[in-house]
């Protein structure tokens, strides 16, 4: 380095670091702390508005990166906070006592008093191992920030060509040639661009390890495959301090820490303790579930289960919502094939531009001569899915209506069950929800809701 006032600005900054590590990883800790929850939040919404689809599955891949990799960055920020406070502790004991031990006030036996001589490190080279730990741990920090967001980049091309097919592929036939092409096609395209990804994802985790093989046709095959990656993922954002801690850090050391840490945050992000071996946890008569209550429901999420206002119920009538879900298409088109859908699959855009590869659907709702006896078909359709009684007597809804819940704009049906003969007291209101794209005869997703009709 010739600028010596560059030099200098940078020695300042180096002896003064942990000041700002601190500050930062606190100030990051902060941010993350509602991350996971949040997350999880918005994948239940986001993933309960599409069925099973490519673009499903890696959407399900992203949210699931996104969890465990906002939990990973908590857990390793924790250990940083927890190290670096034991290195401010050390230093105010050296400032304290700047001798350190003194051993001629230990009047141990000589056998132990040579053995802890010879074990126990100085404050002055403790403090120095103890900066030097919490420093890289807090730079591995941030490489694993970059490392989340170069996995969701490289998710880039294979979720592009996803939401295309689904956006202008979706309303071709089977026996279309296109679609036949794109059936077989795709699948190969995201397998042969995965095997490549994790080419690369080999040659980052083993520290180099394809980049020494010297067989010269694979060296000019992978070097343009690397560049693309390179790119790709950001890699020149992190590749500073993976290089650094690469090349002053024993490799065996790094893979053992490395190892290490993800399977203990692994384990203490993912698993629970419990002995609640006699607890059902399951739908049954003999459960409250929370979910099934509205005024229980303690932060906003997708309703993917039945719903009504209170287990304590003081009117008439009980309010009911049955959500309408994405995976229920498959049952609604085998039960009723005679309704005709309001609007093709896929994202919309106000733009009045549109591209197809098929002639335009004129069978839609939206063009149907008599839309709304298609609305109450497609109603009575959604309705027919379930078998709704309280107490064993079956009970036919006097009237539906199509809902959106207010919260989180899930749809579904809504319906005013008559409960004014019942007797004050608990009851237990049943629901069975058909599924009729399973290969069984009679496949019924069961939901017990129990409430207190109030005298």
């Amino acid at each position: 380095m010739d600028d010596p006032s560059l030099k200098n600005t940078l020695d300042k900054l180096r002896s003064r670091n942990w000041e700002m590590e601190l500050l930062l990883s606190g100030f990051v800790l902060v941010l993350l702390l509602p991350v996971p929850d949040l997350v999880w939040q918005q994948g239940n919404i986001w993933l309960a508005k599409m069925n099973y689809s490519v673009l499903q599955q890696l959407l399900t891949i992203v949210f699931i990166i996104g969890l465990f990799g906002s939990r990973i960055l908590i857990v390793n920020l924790v250990i940083y906070l927890i190290l670096r406070g034991f290195w401010i502790g050390i230093v105010g004991l050296t400032s304290a006592f700047p001798k350190g031990i003194n051993w001629a006030n230990i009047s141990y036996q000589s056998l132990y008093q040579e053995y802890l001589k010879r074990k126990t490190s100085d404050t002055e080279s403790y403090v120095n191992v103890l900066n030097k730990i919490s420093s890289s741990v807090f730079s591995f920090s941030f490489l694993l920030i970059f490392l989340i967001i170069a996995f969701f980049t490289s998710l880039v091309p294979i979720t592009t060509l996803a939401i295309l097919v689904n956006t202008f592929l979706a309303d071709l036939s089977d026996t279309h040639w296109l679609s036949r092409v794109v059936d077989v096609g795709i699948p190969v395209l995201i397998l042969i661009y995965i095997g490549l990804a994790l080419i690369f994802l080999v040659d980052f985790l083993t520290l180099g390890l394809v980049k020494r093989i010297r067989w010269r046709p694979f060296m000019k095959l992978y070097f343009p495959l690397y560049r693309f990656f390179r790119g790709l993922t950001l890699a020149p954002l992190y590749t500073p301090i993976y290089y650094t801690l690469i090349s002053n850090v024993p490799k065996r050391t790094i893979a053992f820490v490395l190892t290490s840490y993800l399977l203990v945050s692994l384990f203490v992000t993912n698993f629970s303790y419990s002995e609640e071996i006699f607890y059902p946890d399951q739908e049954s008569a003999y459960l409250l579930l929370s979910r099934h209550y509205e005024d229980q429901r303690q932060e906003p999420s997708s309703v993917l289960v039945p719903l009504i206002p209170s287990e304590y119920l003081a009117q008439d009538h009980l309010r009911l919502f049955l959500p309408y879900l994405v995976s229920d298409n498959d049952s609604l088109r085998q039960a009723c094939p005679e309704v005709e859908i309001f609007r093709e699959s896929g994202f919309t855009t106000d733009m009045s531009v549109s591209i197809s590869f098929s002639p335009p659907d004129t069978t839609q709702a939206d063009s149907f001569p008599d839309r709304e006896k298609n609305v109450a078909a497609a109603l009575q359709c959604l309705a027919g899915l379930y078998q709704i009684s309280i107490d064993d007597e079956p009970i036919q809804p006097p009237v539906l209506y199509f809902y959106r819940e207010e919260i989180n704009d899930q749809p579904g049906l809504l319906t005013y069950l008559p409960v004014a003969t019942l007797s004050g007291g608990p009851h237990l209101l049943t629901i069975r929800k058909r599924d009729y794209s399973s290969t069984a005869t009679d496949a019924y997703q069961t939901y017990y809701i129990p409430f207190v009709k109030e005298k």
